[in-house]
C-alpha cells in the first residue's frame, strides 16, 4: 500500500479563515448532528462577545488539511483568566 497524504495543519483565530462551508461540510459527514460545533454556533458567540478576547476567550481553531481540502477541525479557546473556576472564584474551595 502506498498512500500519499498530503497533510497540513494550521491554526488560525477565526473561522472565517476556515470558511463555513468547509467547516460545516466536516459536519455533514458525522453520524449524528452537534449544533454546539456548527459554523454558526460557534460564530455567534465571537461575535456576541461571549467568547472573544476581551472576554479572556482567545480562539484557537486547528484545521487538518489533505492538500486543499479540509480533512479535520477542532475548535479550542485558550482561556487568559481564572473567572468562572469554581476553586479559584471561592476562597474556601
Amino acid at each position: 500500500m502506498n498512500a500519499t497524504f498530503n497533510y497540513r495543519t494550521h491554526i488560525v483565530s477565526s473561522l472565517s479563515e476556515i470558511g463555513q462551508a468547509a467547516w460545516d461540510g466536516l459536519l455533514a459527514l458525522q453520524g449524528e448532528a452537534n449544533p454546539f460545533l456548527s459554523y454558526a454556533f460557534l460564530h455567534a458567540l465571537h461575535e456576541s462577545g461571549s467568547a472573544c478576547p476581551e472576554t479572556g476567550w482567545q480562539p484557537q481553531y486547528i484545521a487538518l488539511y489533505d492538500g486543499e481540502d479540509l480533512a479535520a477541525a477542532l475548535p479550542l479557546y485558550v482561556k487568559g483568566h481564572s473567572y468562572g473556576e469554581y476553586v479559584f472564584d471561592w476562597a474556601w474551595a
